[in-house]
């Protein structure tokens, strides 16, 4: 791969990462990117989505040099790292939030991994069943804690949905909608049903059909709809 595909690769990663990034927080995004290759080339502008067109002329008396996105090879299979970052900077901004305030209140280091449980909040809000989106809650708290919980039910250790099982989770919601009770998770499995407040620093979601808050305890800290933190 020469220098340049290299280059271009990386430009495009960047671009649609930028663009997946910031729709996290907000409807789709548009952007275009200024951006010198290193300290001593010329500068030029990647525009697919023609954001710039109006100040065209402009950028031609800057001797600035527009680039479209058909000037780029598709990045589909190569150079993703960089189109990674960026696309996960909101989720990962969420996440030290979160970090940063628990890690005020307890005097240990936390095993909840955040960034898996955030990804798994919007992926149940997008999962529909029998047609319907989701409504009730659930709780994340640490493993340590789980025993000062009082539960209604609690589901046999061998049972237990991981948090990757989606769907299982998105049908084991139906059994909470309408109601103060709760799933609750240790950040890895669902443990069982509760209706019991929310411990303080545990990270819930609140979900009402197309919308939903994101809570660390009692506090809101983000709100998410259309798949995306707001």
């Amino acid at each position: 791969m020469t220098n340049i595909i290299y280059q271009d690769l990386c430009i495009a990663n960047i671009f649609n990462g930028l663009v997946e990034g910031l729709s996290k927080f907000s409807n789709q995004s548009k952007l275009a990117l200024i951006y010198s290759p290193n300290p001593d080339s010329d500068v030029f502008v990647y525009d697919p989505q023609a954001i710039l067109k109006e100040h065209e002329s402009i950028l031609k008396e800057k001797h600035l040099d527009t680039k479209l996105s058909t000037d780029y090879p598709s990045s589909r299979n190569f150079v993703g790292s960089s189109g990674y970052i960026l696309k996960n900077y909101s989720l990962q901004a969420i996440a030290d939030y979160i970090v940063d305030e628990r890690n005020s209140f307890f005097d240990y280091d936390s095993r909840l991994l955040i960034p898996p449980i955030l990804n798994t909040v919007l992926n149940i809000s997008k999962t529909r069943e029998e047609g319907l989106s989701p409504r009730g809650q659930i709780f994340f708290t640490d493993p340590d804690k789980v025993s000062t919980i009082e539960f209604m039910t609690k589901i046999q250790r061998h049972q237990r949905p991981f948090l990757s099982n989606i769907k299982h989770i998105r049908k084991l919601l139906t059994a909470v909608e309408n109601s103060n009770r709760k799933l609750v998770s240790d950040g890895n499995t669902i443990i069982g049903i509760t209706d019991s407040p929310v411990p303080d620093y545990a990270i819930a979601a609140d979900y009402f059909d197309d919308h939903g808050f994101l809570k660390l305890g009692k506090e809101k800290i983000s709100s998410f709809f259309g798949e995306n933190f707001h």
